[in-house]
């Protein structure tokens, strides 16, 4: 079977959509400057894409196909020749694109620094935004190997924005970030914890160490295994119903 390189979410089978009366806007985002175990973050928009033509567009919970309220993919985002703050700049802009044009971003990595020009972006339209992160790790270091722009930085970056942050799942983290919880972070724990309560999100980040095994090669650390993948789904409907019904 010949290769196909999918450049839309969903392809061959999604509906055709313009940009510019999507609903959302996918923006693959092949950011890999900090990783420090494994390399290969630059590579996972493309896998996703190439991944979307083998799923069904149909979902039985919900009954339809959300694919058909308008998704548009752009073309992935060039950071050959740039440096780390540069890139993450370039992605920042392309987020603000798809909010002036009314339209929800979604974003594809890359590594986790990804997400710290993002949240400032969306913070700027929407102030009383909430961010939820699922992940292993707590990412919560003021800096990692020399630098402030680190993947294992980028919630403390979320923190110092002044934004409320939720962890989901987060079971790895350094004394340092320890101390940080206690008094900057909001965290809903699992089996291995409990629930502290504080406000509800808005915005979710949720990474794939959140549910994957100890050793997950699309992942670029180690981590010991937390959610299944339909516990995780059904904790993102509950706090989406919660957040809504106050």
């Amino acid at each position: 079977m010949e290769n196909v390189i999918i450049t839309q979410f969903g392809a061959p089978d999604a509906p055709d959509c313009n940009p510019e009366e999507a609903r959302f806007t996918i923006i693959p985002a092949p950011l890999e400057y900090s990783v420090c175990y494994m390399e290969g973050t630059r590579h996972g928009p493309q896998a996703i894409l190439d991944a979307s033509s083998q799923i069904e567009l149909y979902d039985e919970e919900l009954d339809c196909s959300p694919i058909d309220v308008g998704v548009y993919t752009r073309p992935a985002l060039d950071y050959r020749g740039l440096d780390h703050a540069t890139a993450l700049k370039v992605s920042g802009d392309a987020v603000r694109e798809v909010l002036l044009r009314k339209q929800i971003p979604l974003t594809l990595g890359g590594e986790h620094s990804l997400s710290a020009p993002l949240i400032a972006t969306v913070h700027e339209q929407y102030p009383d935004l909430t961010v939820v992160h699922i992940d292993a790790h707590g990412d919560l270091r003021n800096e990692y190997e020399g630098t402030t722009l680190s993947h294992a930085s980028i919630e403390r970056r979320v923190v110092d924005m002044g934004i409320p942050l939720l962890e989901i799942g987060i079971r790895s983290f350094s004394a340092e970030e320890a101390e940080f919880m206690k008094t900057k972070v909001m965290r809903l724990r699992d089996q291995y914890g409990k629930l502290l309560h504080g406000n509800l999100p808005s915005r979710r980040q949720p990474q794939p160490a959140a549910w994957s095994p100890a050793k997950d090669p699309s992942t670029n650390t180690l981590k010991r295994p937390n959610y299944p993948k339909k516990q995780l789904q059904h904790k993102a409907i509950s706090i989406s119903v919660s957040s809504q019904g106050g």
